[in-house]
């Protein structure tokens, strides 16, 4: 994965990939990478999102069939690699419930869904139940949702570097997501390349 010349923190490793469900997954972590800086993807398949149903069949596309396509997809931004495999390196699937089964759901947050996949090691989920929508409203952001992309993109034009660990916060408390998590970890990433 390579970095962006406007970086700051070139000669850094891409810390993470993040995979979207939908567009406004996609635009807040856009917008949140634009104001770290930091190398990291974000991945949105326009055409025609990704549920937590069709990642099976997502793990077989030509970039994920195995760790070399895969940097070559992402070669934009530099991974770290050892005989190993990739180091201090996270692909984040962030997805919905929407249809998605209870077993479905449960072997998405397990990682069964992962299973015997060369990816499996790196994936941590992130899920909001029953949508992005709702965990927003409740994190007390309205939504138009007849313009969703944009009302996303009105939320995030309000937060910056200083705002996003309040950002977080303001998902933290709503059980219904560990959005959180990733958004810490994209602060804590932010932080270690700036020392």
């Amino acid at each position: 994965m390579a970095k962006s010349s406007s970086s700051p923190y070139q000669g850094y490793y891409c810390p993470c990939l993040i995979v979207c469900h939908r567009l406004s997954e996609f635009v807040i972590f856009s917008e949140i990478r634009r104001v770290l800086k930091i190398p990291m993807g974000v991945y949105f398949d326009r055409k025609n999102g990704l549920n937590i149903e069709s990642i099976p069949k997502f793990l077989n596309v030509r970039f994920m069939k195995s760790p070399g396509n895969f940097r070559k997809e992402f070669s934009h931004d530099p991974i770290k690699c050892s005989k190993s495999g990739f180091e201090d390196f996270r692909i984040y699937f962030v997805m919905d419930v929407d249809r998605a089964t209870a077993r479905q759901v449960s072997d998405f947050l397990s990682k069964a869904t992962f299973k015997d996949h060369w990816c499996s090691s790196y994936v941590h989920p992130i899920l909001s139940r029953p949508n992005l929508d709702v965990v927003t409203e409740k994190a007390g952001y309205s939504l138009d949702l007849a313009h969703k992309g944009d009302s996303y993109g009105r939320i995030m034009d309000t937060v910056f570097l200083e705002d996003l660990p309040q950002f977080s916060a303001n998902f933290t408390a709503i059980k219904a997501t560990n959005i959180s998590d990733l958004i810490d970890y994209l602060l804590e990433s932010h932080n270690k390349m700036k020392h």
